[in-house]
């Protein structure tokens, strides 16, 4: 698919998550899309903070009736528990690189639980902020089944993309905003998804308390309750 030609789009797999796809994030949506239907049931969906990796996952637990793996689970005394994970289950365990790097959780129980995933044929869904070519880590058993990993990149939205969740959030609240404004918007707030999604929802809120058009002087205040 060319670049120049991808249109963007919002989707609705679950409900209340809405996702605006662009060439950004488009392999990662698509294999949230066709799932089950995964080559590899093990994946790693790397990129840089709050681009969008919790979305994307929270839309497939939605989809698959997914459930977190938090960092207190993996003790050693909880091997037992980690144990009785159902077979075929689908499960997401996010941060593992942050989690390895402050010692929040041993590699070696990283490594037990992709062992343990694997043989009952789980279906499930790493993340991290880097690539695990970047990743400094001292087993080479886990470093090797990160690589057998299906890997995809999710790359921080750029200001279009900001701009269409924007505009896209707001059309659904009957809101117009002008080009102008939207510019003057996107330059003040953060590049992330969650910025755009929540300034959105400001935007609507504001709006119908002050009955207010939307002019610089009212995003301005919007800005400043950020």
């Amino acid at each position: 698919m060319k670049q120049n030609s991808f249109e963007f789009r919002f989707n609705n797999l679950s409900g209340n998550n809405y996702f605006c796809l662009s060439k950004k994030n488009y392999l990662a949506f698509n294999l949230i899309s066709v799932w089950p239907k995964w080559s590899i049931k093990n994946v790693l969906i790397y990129g840089p903070k709050s681009c969008g990796k919790t979305l994307i996952c929270s839309i497939w637990k939605s989809k698959a009736k997914a459930k977190n793996i938090y960092p207190s689970l993996l003790k050693k005394k909880n091997i037992g528990e980690i144990e009785k994970i159902k077979k075929g289950s689908s499960l997401i365990f996010e941060d593992i690189d942050m989690l390895i790097n402050s010692k929040i959780v041993d590699e070696e129980m990283i490594l037990f639980l992709f062992n343990i995933l694997k043989e009952k044929e789980c279906f499930f869904i790493f993340t991290s902020s880097k690539n695990p070519k970047q990743m400094n880590l001292s087993l080479a058993d886990l470093r090797s089944r990160l690589y057998s990993s299906m890997i995809v990149e999710l790359k921080s939205p750029d200001d279009d993309l900001i701009r269409k969740i924007i505009q896209t959030k707001l059309k659904q609240k009957q809101i117009t905003i002008s080009n102008e404004n939207i510019n003057f918007l996107i330059k003040r707030i953060d590049r992330d998804y969650n910025a755009a999604i929540n300034v959105s929802e400001l935007i609507d809120k504001q709006s119908m308390v002050s009955k207010s058009n939307i002019s610089k002087i009212f995003l301005r205040k919007i800005i400043d309750l950020i």
